[in-house]
């Protein structure tokens, strides 16, 4: 229902009640996003890394939060969750966003063509390998 600030502060009473739940600082980082506020988002995602540095989800929330200034930072948090997570596909598909964004389109389709091998008619994939199709390997 596009009610972000509300569920930012549900989520920030819930980080109260259990503190240590990196889940909880995963959904009040994409609500405190959703809701207008990066910088708290951002906190709330670095909180999370470090309570559960080998969780796939928090490693791949905290990537797309870093991925457009710190592009290979972020690639390293990627590969960290895909191998806590193989089949981890929106980690696979910015992984694979950025890899294009460095010129390395070659490992990109690899990726794309993993997550296409899940789910053949992914939205996503499918337009990532559209974007990017005139870079060579």
């Amino acid at each position: 229902m596009e009610r972000y600030p509300e569920a930012a502060a549900s989520f920030r009473k819930a980080h109260e009640l259990a503190p240590s739940d990196p889940m909880i600082l995963v959904k009040l980082s994409r609500a405190e996003v959703l809701a207008g506020d990066i910088r708290a988002g951002y906190q709330a995602i670095v909180k999370a890394r470090r309570l559960a540095p080998k969780n796939s989800e928090v490693r791949y929330v905290y990537a797309s939060h870093i991925w457009q200034k710190r592009p290979s930072d972020a690639l390293r948090e990627l590969t960290v969750a895909l191998r806590h997570d193989p089949e981890h596909l929106d980690a696979r598909l910015l992984r694979a966003k950025i890899l294009f964004v460095l010129n390395r389109a070659g490992e990109a389709r690899r990726d794309i063509r993993r997550v296409l091998e899940r789910v053949p008619d992914h939205p996503r994939a499918k337009n990532l390998l559209e974007e990017y199709r005139s870079l060579p390997d």
